[in-house]
């Protein structure tokens, strides 16, 4: 383990490092979260954020996967790899 790194436990196990990564420092990686998703419940994505760094793209709805069936979402999420900026997530599918 790098020097200065502390050993973190995620839900799935313990966090391993990767050469060259710091857990908690922001970065290129994205997390998205459905607000209203029940089989991942959205308070776990900042707090993944807390553990592991980079941005939370939120998605306003409860269907996962779904930013790739809206155009729009799809289009802002894909926008961030080409900016590298991201206004922080879409309204996904409209719920009924």
């Amino acid at each position: 383990m790098p020097e200065g790194a502390t050993p973190r436990t995620l839900a799935f196990g313990p966090a391993r490092l990767f050469s060259g990564a710091r857990l908690g420092e922001s970065g290129n990686l994205v997390l998205a979260g459905h607000r209203f998703e029940a089989g991942s419940p959205y308070e776990w994505t900042s707090q993944m954020r807390a553990t592991i760094g980079g941005k939370v793209f939120t998605v306003e709805d409860d269907v996962h996967g779904s930013v790739l069936r809206e155009p729009g979402c799809a289009a802002e999420l894909v926008s961030y790899f080409t900016t590298g900026r991201t206004d922080g997530g879409c309204a996904g599918i409209p719920t009924p």
